[in-house]
């Protein structure tokens, strides 16, 4: 039973991770044309490796938590940079 409730604790991530990484890199590019903003080639590139990470774990192939972590870190200094933070 308890395998069970591993399994479905791992579709429940892998889903809730997906959500995230595609909403955030979707969330990036709105916020970028909404302020008229272009994302420079780092930008760009953090946006495309995230929605290749949400592909990738939507797909199942296999992932890493330090995947994840790169890219939402990576998304969240890209949102810092549209916002003018440092």
């Amino acid at each position: 039973m308890r395998n069970i409730y591993h399994a479905a604790l791992a579709v429940t991530l892998s889903a809730s991770f997906v959500a995230i990484a595609l909403g955030a890199a979707d969330s990036v590019d709105a916020a970028a044309a909404w302020s008229g903003h272009q994302l420079a080639a780092g930008g760009r590139a953090t946006v495309n490796g995230a929605r290749s990470l949400g592909a990738k774990l939507e797909s199942g192939a296999k992932w890493t938590a330090d995947e994840v972590k790169k890219y939402v870190s990576d998304l969240g200094n890209e949102i810092e940079s549209l916002g003018g933070g440092t």
